[in-house]
């Protein structure tokens, strides 16, 4: 079965952290906010991936794109 994905916008921060909260290996370092956060001070662009199988959440990944 196919996985699609969707960019996060700030609009899916509860629906992000709900899933980070829900998962035994969610952190806070998991956490919408905190990519935010790490965004800003690492000079990066964070693109938050949001997996899908139908409507069902599959998975959550993170990307920073950083140039130097």
């Amino acid at each position: 079965m196919k996985v699609d994905l969707k960019f996060a916008s700030d609009d899916d921060e509860q629906l992000w952290n709900t899933i980070v909260d829900s998962s035994y290996h969610g952190t806070i370092f998991h956490t919408y906010k905190w990519l935010k956060i790490i965004e800003k001070y690492s000079n990066s662009r964070l693109y938050p991936i949001i997996g899908y199988r139908g409507s069902v959440v599959v998975g959550l990944y993170p990307l920073f794109f950083s140039k130097h």
